[in-house]
């Protein structure tokens, strides 16, 4: 599917070639996304962000709530995996 400018938004037969030369073309981006470890006196917690947006938190052990370990994540006092 392409928009009004010829640029694809979105595409299920892609493979690695084609999309490799659409991100050189500058038709599309990549964004990676980031991992990150939060360990903490009695548990520890997992925090994904995706690179298209949005996160997961997962954590195990007696730990601070999950919007507490996200905010630690997003300010850099995690482990980034």
């Amino acid at each position: 599917m392409t928009d009004k400018d010829g640029n694809i938004k979105h595409s299920m037969n892609a493979n690695s070639q084609s999309l490799s030369s659409l991100i050189n073309s500058g038709k599309c981006s990549f964004t990676p996304n980031r991992n990150y470890y939060c360990k903490y006196p009695k548990g520890d917690c997992n925090v994904k962000f995706f690179g298209g947006g949005g996160h997961e938190v997962f954590c195990n052990g007696i730990t601070p709530n999950t919007n507490d370990v996200l905010k630690a994540a997003e300010k850099g006092r995690c482990i980034k995996k």
